[in-house]
């Protein structure tokens, strides 16, 4: 790698101006051409890179946690190829395997299980929730490409929302 001098060279990230292609514009400002052509060529190859690493399509996510909004779900075939997040409360904890189940039955490519293990409390839950997990493994085919169910905490998903949210901006 190549010292340069702070006054040298100067890249500017426009992270909000579209280079029509839905990408943001980066401008290289260099006072040596030679120097320019380089860092614009590792540039380019670096965001090439990310480029093809990057999924094709992100999945839509559709979350529930109650029985009608299932069925609304179910009705409108939304869950159609998203990854169905499914909140687990108090209410609907004796449900999660079903819910799963008709989750993935209508489309899901997966379904998270959100819950931080607080609230509501574990003795409450936690049963529940391992038996979903525990049933969706069982009614799984060894080797199959079907649909996953895996729990995830509710900062996690934040996060990944977050995240997501950042990307699509």
């Amino acid at each position: 790698m190549t010292a340069v001098p702070a006054r040298a060279a100067r890249v500017v990230h426009h992270p909000r101006v579209d280079d029509g292609r839905g990408r943001a514009t980066i401008a290289i400002d260099v006072r040596d051409r030679r120097l320019g052509r380089a860092i614009e060529r590792s540039v380019a190859e670096a965001l090439e890179a990310a480029e093809r690493a990057r999924p094709a399509e992100i999945p839509r996510v559709v979350a529930f946690r109650t029985h009608a909004r299932l069925e609304r779900l179910e009705a409108s075939s939304a869950l159609q190829g998203a990854v169905a997040v499914l909140e687990v409360t108090r209410a609907n904890r004796r449900r999660l395997a079903a819910y799963a189940d008709r989750a993935r039955a209508a489309g899901a490519t997966d379904v998270q299980l959100v819950w931080d293990g607080i609230e509501p409390s574990r003795a409450a839950v936690g049963a529940h929730v391992f038996a979903a997990l525990e049933h969706a493994r069982a009614a799984r085919p060894p080797g199959s490409k079907g649909p996953s169910i895996y729990l995830a905490s509710t900062a996690a998903l934040c996060r990944a929302i977050s995240t997501r949210r950042e990307e699509t901006r």
